[in-house]
């Protein structure tokens, strides 16, 4: 499908923010906790969803199954999603992080055979394979140069990236109900919601930090809530109801890029031939898994936003 400049725009400035965001999320985690900062932020992106779910709900009231859809798309992919990924990011590399992430819509091809009974075809199929090969040998290569055994936190990483797809499958069937905009604002309400708890239980248990952070800190934490979080989710979505998903989801290749090139300027990671590879290898898989011949179907793919 043919992209007009504004698509293509939007998505190029959504999937960068995105991957810069990554990285800004892993700074931050030095002066805050990180469990509890995702707590903030996300009840920060939350805050400026409430009006579009208050507006909807006067409208047309939620119905029973969209708000069970809604709520276990967010125990999955706002709640499970961020308490694994602010566990693994403490110790995981922004740049290897954003690459294990990029996987989803592969997964999303995968879990979406076994789950709803979509058609994995032999490209998509090889797709899958390519781009997970690639990325295991970045991460496997990562823990021989840090002399280490099996990564726990790449682990972690890559359970996030699962259950934001798990959480996908849900508001794929949500949208049967609702509408994007009012389904992703109560996603994020419900998320937030859920993530106070063990962020709460977590700050009782550790404490705090004795001096709150400086100005820079807050100015990071609201832009990636308002701006990473709430917007671009918008933007997302928007741009999968105009040009589909399969389109959009090529746009995915851009977040892990912006990862390794904002981590080495800002965070001094060291970009390694193998990532470059593992990244040559998701952008390849998801053109193949994206672009397949059996194109009756697109797949609804749901990218990760940390």
């Amino acid at each position: 499908m043919r992209l007009s400049a504004r698509q293509f725009l939007r998505l190029l400035f959504t999937t960068s923010v995105w991957g810069a965001n990554t990285v800004l999320i892993k700074a931050l985690f030095a002066y805050f906790p990180a469990l509890e900062l995702q707590a903030l932020r996300i009840s920060m992106a939350a805050l400026t969803f409430v009006p579009v779910v208050v507006m909807h709900s006067r409208k047309e009231k939620f119905s029973s199954e969209a708000k069970r859809l809604a709520f276990a798309a967010a125990f999955c992919m706002v709640f499970l999603h961020q308490v694994f990924l602010a566990t693994g990011m403490t110790t995981a590399k922004a740049g290897l992080t954003s690459l294990i992430l990029s996987l989803n819509p592969l997964a999303t091809s995968v879990i979406a055979h076994f789950v709803l009974g979509e058609t994995l075809t032999k490209r998509r199929l090889a797709g899958v394979l390519i781009g997970f090969v690639g990325v295991s040998a970045a991460v496997v290569q990562e823990w021989h140069l840090l002399d280490m055994g099996i990564g726990v936190a790449e682990l972690l990483i890559f359970v996030a990236m699962l259950t934001y797809v798990m959480g996908g499958i849900f508001v794929r069937k949500a949208r049967e109900h609702i509408a994007p905009l009012p389904l992703t604002a109560l996603i994020h309400v419900y998320g937030a919601a859920m993530l106070i708890v063990p962020a709460t239980a977590s700050a009782l248990i550790n404490g705090l930090p004795e001096a709150l952070p400086g100005p820079l800190f807050w100015v990071g934490a609201i832009s990636s809530a308002v701006i990473a979080t709430s917007y671009c989710n918008f933007l997302w979505n928007r741009s999968i109801q105009e040009i589909g998903a399969s389109t959009t989801s090529i746009f995915a290749n851009v977040m892990p890029f912006v990862s390794l090139i904002t981590a080495s300027a800002f965070l001094h990671e060291r970009i390694t031939l193998f990532q470059i590879a593992g990244l040559g290898a998701v952008i390849l898989g998801i053109y193949l898994a994206t672009t397949s011949e059996a194109r009756s179907k697109q797949t609804q793919t749901s990218t990760v936003s940390p």
